[in-house]
């Protein structure tokens, strides 16, 4: 199984850490992985050592913009000359830009997103509900890391057979397992 993971940049946020702290764990499984940034701009350069290190490779496109709509295009190249089982895709507007390179490079691979945001400011605008159901429509399927996001996307989207809920994983055994401070 080879499974692409693309993310904005491996910037010191939640989804950042998660893909860093659980794709070293699918690759111990004999999954074999690679995440595309958008861009390496402001990425944290221990992340992506961390991942090196296991032999995750870490790519990016260039150095632009993560809001540069250019990225369909470098997406959708990338896309056909490099193949893999699951292309799974994190955070907004990664989301947006390989949603809609998948559709021009008409590749058949199956897409994932997560949805790790709580707080998603397009649902306030009622003029996106038609471009996020595209957008959303575009995924095989699109997890959310709480039952309450989960809910909010059902209703948004209309697509309640796509979206599954996986609470959002942190490594507890790092904090049982930690030095209290005296």
């Amino acid at each position: 199984m080879r499974i692409l993971h693309i993310i904005n940049n491996l910037n010191s946020g939640g989804a950042e850490k998660l893909l860093v702290d659980t794709l070293p764990l699918y690759k111990n499984e004999g999954v074999e992985l690679e995440v595309l940034q958008l861009s390496n701009g402001e990425s944290v350069r221990e992340y992506i050592d961390k991942l090196q290190k296991v032999g995750i490779p870490v790519r990016h496109l260039d150095s632009e913009s993560i809001y540069n709509p250019l990225k369909v295009l470098k997406l959708s190249r990338f896309f056909k000359t490099n193949r893999y089982d699951v292309i799974h895709v994190h955070l907004f507007p990664a989301m947006y830009w390989s949603a809609l390179a998948s559709k021009l490079s008409g590749i058949p691979t199956p897409m994932i997103f997560t949805e790790h945001s709580t707080q998603n400011k397009r649902f306030d605008k009622f003029y996106f509900r038609p471009i996020d159901r595209f957008i959303y429509g575009s995924y095989n399927k699109v997890i959310a890391i709480s039952e309450a996001i989960g809910a909010k996307l059902k209703e948004w989207t209309q697509m309640p057979d796509r979206i599954g809920i996986i609470r959002n994983g942190v490594n507890v055994k790092r904090f049982r397992e930690a030095t209290a401070y005296p």
